[in-house]
């Protein structure tokens, strides 16, 4: 897979679009936060390679296939960052973790709401 638009498409759905993580892959996010770390080799296919592959065993393989090799108009041209290994082990890689972070504890808070609820 194209590893930038990996990166990009799993960041998009963080931000916009998560209740794909919905109803169990949410719950898994601290454990692919904790395996994006430790890159000797090209930091940039590793990330992708470690999203692809936890998105495989979490049931949105095919939904990463569709989004990063589809016909997405969006993510096509992905947003400008440092693909070079010193960009991607400082920049990118501590800015998806944070984001999968931020939003396993959102959905955290949103589950705990509910529950009060009663529902």
């Amino acid at each position: 897979m194209k590893s930038a638009i990996v990166i990009a498409v799993f960041r998009k759905w963080l931000q916009d679009n998560p209740t794909i993580f919905l109803p169990n892959a949410w719950q898994k996010l601290p454990q692919l936060e904790s395996n994006l770390t430790g890159f000797t080799n090209d930091p940039l296919f590793s990330t992708a390679e470690i999203i692809t592959k936890w998105c495989a065993n979490n049931g949105l393989g095919e939904k990463l296939k569709q989004e990063v090799f589809g016909s997405r108009t969006d993510i096509d041209d992905p947003p400008e960052f440092d693909t070079s290994d010193t960009g991607v082990i400082e920049n990118i890689v501590p800015a998806l973790r944070q984001s999968i972070r931020d939003r396993y504890e959102a959905i955290l808070r949103e589950e705990a709401e509910q529950q009060q609820r009663g529902g």
